[in-house]
């Protein structure tokens, strides 16, 4: 599985350049009718607002504002290596800041707009599960202890906890990560 968002969006042109060029692309006519696409909405297409340079202006303005900027884009991608090099090391005994981590939610999606949490799918060995899953009681929040305190081997000031299937790491920039372990079993489910 390839992960997504590794280099940030550089413009709203680039972001919904592919949305406007088809729309473009479809002609006058198809324009005019007034069937928008991109979102499934009628537009009057000859209303006065839409004609006026102001409407391309708040639009621009709008695509601009819900981009997440660069140096987010920066900070999540080094937490996100940080986290997964230190759980690679502590459950597979590696050195690799990319393998066995995944962005998922609407971060990995690539939908989100000014970011609240990034969600991130651990996949912990095999032999990980089986020994938590075969404890008597409280097997997964064990297991959830044993990821946090991976994780404050990293960002030992920073709050990490339990919170019900995955281990939160609340930054003080708001940017806050959820991990939850996932595990392949032998049937490659």
């Amino acid at each position: 599985v390839e992960k997504t968002r590794t280099t940030p969006r550089t413009s709203h042109q680039e972001y919904w350049g592919d949305v406007w060029g088809s729309w473009w692309d479809a002609g006058w006519e198809t324009r005019k009718s007034g069937v928008f696409g991109a979102w499934g909405r009628i537009v009057n297409l000859d209303s006065h607002i839409f004609k006026s340079m102001s409407v391309a202006t708040k639009f621009e303005n709008f695509c601009d504002n819900i981009l997440i900027s660069d140096q987010k884009v920066s900070d999540i991608k080094y937490r996100y290596e940080r986290i997964t090099k230190q759980l690679n090391k502590d459950f597979y005994n590696i050195d690799s800041d990319k393998k066995n981590t995944w962005y998922v939610g609407s971060y990995g999606r690539d939908t989100d707009i000014h970011v609240s949490d990034i969600d991130i799918l651990f996949q912990i060995p095999l032999s990980v599960y089986e020994k938590y899953n075969n404890y008597s009681g409280n097997g997964q929040s064990a297991l959830l202890q044993q990821v946090k305190k991976s994780i404050e081997n990293t960002y030992k000031t920073t709050d990490a906890h339990g919170d019900g299937q995955v281990v939160a790491v609340d930054f003080t920039d708001d940017i806050n990560f959820e991990i939850v372990p996932g595990v392949l079993l032998k049937d490659n489910k």
